[in-house]
């Protein structure tokens, strides 16, 4: 038996603040996953998992990478 997982999220979020209103620092607007695994009935499992997270803002403005 064989299973395979993927998702995504889409994550836009802001900050609201005394009427300013700011992107949410740390958080990446897109998100990858993906799982596959694969199993032989009380014999054998094996898995793999794999991510991409995208770039986020920084606390002191700047962007971070993306990882994958």
């Amino acid at each position: 038996m064989s299973w395979v997982f993927t998702g995504y999220t889409y994550t836009d979020t802001r900050q609201y603040f005394n009427d300013v209103v700011n992107a949410q620092t740390l958080t990446p607007k897109n998100k990858i996953s993906a799982d596959v695994t694969y199993e032989i009935e009380n014999s054998f499992r094996a898995g793999v998992e794999g991510f991409y997270t995208g770039s986020q803002l920084l606390s002191d403005g700047t962007t971070g990478q993306s990882s994958g």
